[in-house]
Order: C-alpha cells, then structure tokens, then sequence
C-alpha cells in the first residue's frame, strides 16, 4: 500500500521559507496562536505545529500585499498578509531583521504592491 505525500515531504528542500510564528487574525483580534509558517510554490501555509502533515490554512500570495505593521500593531516585528478575498493576518516573529526576510519573500511572491 502506497501513502500519499504530505505537503511536508519536500519541506526542507523546496521551502522558500519557513518557521514558527505567532499569528492574529484580523486587525482586531487579541489572542496571538503560535503556529509553523511554510512558504512553498507561492502559497503561504500555516500548520498547527512543525509535526502537522497537512495545513490548518493556505494563502496564495500572488493576490496578497504584505507589509510591515507598525502602524496597526505598535510592534517593529509584525507583518500583515492581506488578501482580498480571505481574512488579514498579522503574524509575529522574533526579531525586526526576521519580519523583514519574511516580508521580502513574501512580497517577492505577490503580483500586488501596497
């Protein structure tokens, strides 16, 4: 019997990026969720952990803005990935130099500018 693959298979081959964050849904949310972000194939994919075989969301960010928020949040190392047909998130990192790699590989991956 054959398995079929998990989009984590090739994970540390082919990920553009990856790692944990904590993420917020929507500019008024107040609880932060700590999760494993994968940037593969330009889709930005959020796992429950870094051991979950299969994505809790996926976001195409070929339609997305992504951007600092600063402004939104008081916080130098939060970016907001916006799409226009799915919810806002801001998702937290650990330093100011990491949400400026994460927003360069995921703006590099969008066809949209803010």
């Amino acid at each position: 019997m054959t398995s079929v693959p998990s989009v984590f298979d090739q994970r540390p081959l082919s990920c553009q990026k990856c790692g944990k964050l904590a993420k917020r849904v929507g500019v008024y949310g107040k609880k932060w969720s700590k999760r494993f972000f994968v940037v593969r194939n330009g889709i930005l994919m959020c796992f429950e952990s870094e051991s979950s075989s299969e994505p809790e969301e996926m976001i195409p960010l070929e339609q997305c803005t992504v951007h600092s928020a600063l402004r939104q949040t008081g916080k130098s190392n939060v970016f907001e990935v916006r799409h226009p047909a799915l919810q806002s998130y801001f998702l937290l990192t650990t330093s100011d130099d990491e949400c400026r790699e994460w927003i360069g590989v995921c703006s590099s991956l969008s066809k949209l500018t803010c």
